[in-house]
This record gives structure tokens, C-alpha cells and sequence, in this order.
């Protein structure tokens, strides 16, 4: 049950006045039961079960576009986690450029088109590209940073700070590294090299 009038748009609210009737009918002939409009995590669906019962199902739409973990039972993760996350996975297989800038167009949020984490997404043309601006220009809060060991020391850089740095990026790369098959045949053909 699509919960809104046709001439209504997504960000007005559903009208739910009539799901008791209606899933009453459903249920009478056997028809499964989902309610759609305006549903964005896992915590409105146990919600809504509640209020309607544990054979009413969902849809979730939208949120779903913009952030693949509002399913967690735990809640929505932040969109800088799910876009680190998101393109490590791109870069672990390899995905075409422009599906994941489509899809982290979708993620970043750009609230009066003001994140410069966004505008540089969009200037990107490369995997590679997109991991340095997320990896290393963005901090854990989603905000850009120039230079990722002034953050990191308030400014004062020194040899331990920049170690730190060297090691906080090994690290995030681990997670992209090659499916283990692959990086046994790259060794194997090293050897043949030598």
C-alpha cells in the first residue's frame, strides 16, 4: 500500500488513515500485506509492526538509495563510514568509475551544495581518485582536510606524526588489497620473471 496520493511527492508525509481497513481486506484473501511511503530505517519498521502487526511488511526506498544500512538492526551507519566502506569495496573489484561516483553522488549528502567531500567526488574520473579524496581528505567526521598530518597533530608536524600517517594509510589499504588468488599468481610470476 503506496501511503500517499498521486499527486504527492516523497518528502510530505504518508497518509496512513486507511492501513487497518485495507491490510484487513488483504488478509481476508490472502494477500500479503506491505506498506510503502516514508519508511527510512529498521527501528520504524519494528515501529510500524508494532502498531500493525508482525505479518505487515515494508518497503524502504529512498533511504535505501542513500544508505544501504538503514536495514542494521543497529541503525543507520554515518554516510562518511558507508563511504569509506562503499569504496574500498569499489576498489576491491574493481568497479566502473562512473557506477561508483553515480552511487557516492547518492551517499554524500550536499546540503546546498556547500561538502566539498561531494564537489571533489564529482570532479573525479578515477577509482584511485576517489579512494585519496575519501581515504586521506577526509577525516572520520566527513569533513574535508587539506593535510591529513595537520590534523592529526594539531599543526605540528614532526618524524613520529608522519610514521603515524604512513601507518594509519597502510592500513585502510589492507582492506583493498587483492583477492588472495590473485596476489599468489602475481607472486608466482615474479619468480618466473627472475
Amino acid at each position: 500500500m503506496h501511503c500517499r496520493r498521486r499527486e504527492m511527492r516523497n518528502r510530505e508525509a504518508p497518509i496512513r488513515d486507511y492501513v487497518t481497513s485495507v491490510k484487513a481486506t488483504c488478509l481476508k484473501h490472502g494477500v500479503s500485506f506491505i506498506l510503502n511511503g516514508g519508511v527510512e530505517n529498521y527501528k520504524q519498521f519494528v515501529e510500524l509492526q508494532k502498531q500493525y502487526g508482525e505479518d505487515c511488511g515494508v518497503m524502504i526506498a529512498e533511504a535505501a538509495e542513500t544508505n544501504a544500512t538503514c536495514f542494521s538492526e543497529d541503525g543507520p551507519k554515518s554516510w562518511y563510514v558507508v563511504a569509506k566502506e562503499f569504496i574500498r569495496w569499489c576498489v576491491k573489484f574493481n568497479q566502473h568509475p562512473a557506477n561508483a561516483k553515480y552511487c557516492l553522488a547518492r551517499i554524500i549528502p550536499n546540503t546546498n551544495g556547500k561538502n566539498k567531500i561531494y564537489a571533489l567526488i564529482s570532479k573525479s574520473k578515477t577509482l584511485d581518485q576517489m579512494k585519496t579524496i575519501l581515504l586521506d581528505q577526509m577525516d572520520d567526521d566527513g569533513n574535508f582536510i587539506e593535510n591529513k598530518s595537520e590534523q592529526a597533530d594539531g599543526g605540528k608536524s614532526d618524524a613520529g606524526t608522519k610514521v603515524e600517517m604512513e601507518n594509519d594509510k597502510k592500513r585502510k589499504v589492507e582492506h583493498v588489497d587483492e583477492p588472495k588468488d590473485l596476489a599468489v599468481s602475481s607472486s608466482v610470476d615474479k619468480k618466473i620473471k627472475v
